[in-house]
């Protein structure tokens, strides 16, 4: 989306963001904030940490909630400076991270990050007021860095708060879920979803309904409303409608040369729909391929079905593994195609 403007506010984070600011008085030392992918827990965090870094509200009931936008702390955390705040992503999905020559950027979060977090909650706060640290995606981290975010947890210090933000919240260990406090994001309905996607984008309602029904989630509509996302989308989306019959070599060029397209995750929807058309109801992401879904989902069995998504979850993994991409996209999509019955 370069070039566009910033997209909104969505409206269905208003309830979930309403109720932090009623608990701002009581607020535990970490939250995980979680729900589906793609609908703004992300959004929804950084939001509520300008409320706290704000300068001009207050932790104490009937007082101002919302954060001003004007003072010095909402100033220094909208250009990414505030001396109180940190979040912390893995090398892969961080903007400012410099990539090292020859090592592909990790996809977790390293213990390395968590060390100098912990070195950051040592000391007081620089303004006096809160400190706000943000992990995301908090599943991310592995196992050294969730022993070393304990430590952190167990004596985080006053008027300091960790969210948590996950859209797995199964991957991250008990010890940590167990001392965090919950906070589960509802989606949209399709009416919220379809509605602030018409506000974001110019383009006729049967494209953000394609958009919406393939990506299942507003956030991750909005890229594919575009007429080149959507193009690179349909195109690996037609490779992989294509298999068992289609030739192996001509959807590994078509998948491996459209390299911004997540084709694992979409393979895992087009997998769902199949499970979904043979037990009889109806695709969820992508209706318009109802035929071709009848046609192979009586071509593989149930256990088959249920041994692919099973695979397909292990395969996120190996999809961003330093290997050959081509090799990796092959041996996927091979177990894939050698479910099916001739």
């Amino acid at each position: 989306m370069s070039g566009q403007p910033a997209p909104s506010w969505p409206d269905w984070l208003d309830p979930p963001l309403a109720s932090l600011r009623a608990r701002r008085a009581r607020l535990p030392h970490a939250l995980l904030i979680h729900g589906t992918p793609g609908i703004g827990k992300s959004w929804l965090a950084r939001a509520f940490a300008a409320d706290l870094l704000c300068e001009n509200t207050s932790d104490e009931a009937g007082g101002d909630l919302a954060a001003c936008g004007h003072c010095p702390g909402c100033r220094w955390f909208a250009g990414g400076a505030h001396p109180d705040f940190r979040r912390i992503l893995p090398e892969a999905l961080d903007p400012d991270h410099i990539p090292e020559r020859g090592r592909k950027p990790s996809r977790e979060i390293r213990i390395d990050a968590l060390r100098a977090l912990g070195e950051f909650l040592t000391h007081t706060g620089h303004r006096a007021g809160w400190r706000v640290v943000i992990i995301e995606p908090a599943d991310a981290m592995n196992v050294y860095a969730a022993n070393a975010l304990l430590k952190s947890l167990e004596e985080p210090g006053q008027r300091t708060l960790l969210m948590l933000v996950s859209s797995h919240p199964d991957r991250i260990v008990p010890t940590i879920r167990s001392r965090c406090q919950a906070l589960r994001v509802s989606p949209p309905n399709v009416d919220q979803a379809r509605a602030w996607l018409g506000t974001q984008v110019q383009a006729h309602a049967h494209a953000i309904d394609r958009a919406l029904s393939a990506a299942g989630a507003p956030l991750h509509a909005l890229e594919l409303v575009e007429p080149a996302a959507d193009a690179a989308h349909q195109a690996v989306l037609a490779a992989i409608a294509g298999l068992p019959d289609t030739g192996m070599t001509a959807v590994v060029d078509a998948i491996v040369g459209v390299s911004d397209v997540d084709w694992v995750n979409l393979l895992q929807r087009w997998v769902n729909d199949l499970a979904r058309v043979k037990a009889g109801s109806d695709a969820r992401y992508f209706p318009q391929h109802r035929d071709r879904l009848e046609r192979l989902a009586g071509r593989m069995p149930w256990q088959a079905l249920i041994a692919q998504h099973d695979r397909l979850l292990e395969a996120r993994a190996w999809r961003d593994h330093p290997l050959n991409p081509r090799l990796v996209c092959e041996g996927i999509l091979l177990r894939y195609r050698d479910a099916f019955i001739a």
